[in-house]
């Protein structure tokens, strides 16, 4: 059985390692280091950055954790 949030994980890093160093850093280690320890290892996923962020091919899973990251860290 494939395990959805593992694969998000992936997913989330991939995106986030396209972010400018201002902006990663917002996001507490902590927080980081859980996704890498507990991503998809056998799961491989590249954005395009030339693409907009919604048009990509990325889960509900991904999607949901990328939005309490905006919601935590970057909203205002």
């Amino acid at each position: 059985m494939i395990n959805t949030y593992t694969r998000a994980y992936t997913e989330v890093l991939e995106t986030i390692s396209h972010l400018s160093d201002e902006e990663r850093n917002k996001i507490p280690r902590k927080k980081i280091n859980y996704y890498i320890e507990n991503k998809d290892e056998n799961y491989i996923f590249k954005i395009n950055p030339d693409i907009c962020l919604y048009k990509q091919n990325i889960s509900s899973e991904a999607n949901a954790i990328f939005i309490s990251l905006f919601k935590n860290y970057f909203a205002n």
